[in-house]
């Protein structure tokens, strides 16, 4: 794990822990963002984007789960 690692705080609960090591995936991400019509000028506007698309994907998830 590399040693230099940054915080990005998202809300009041979240802290994501980013790395140089991880810039080109933050970078595809941007790309699929732009792809996908998003704009996001910085690299906490990605992540936050990130989230957003994670926290639909649960979403999603959880509306298919059969009752309990």
């Amino acid at each position: 794990m590399e040693t230099n690692m940054r915080r990005i705080s998202y809300g009041d609960n979240i802290t994501i822990r980013t790395s140089p090591a991880e810039d080109a995936n933050l970078l595809k991400l941007a790309d699929a963002a732009r792809a996908a019509g998003v704009h996001y000028p910085n690299r906490s506007g990605i992540i936050r984007a990130a989230l957003n698309m994670a926290v639909q994907e649960v979403e999603t998830f959880i509306r298919h789960l059969p009752p309990a």
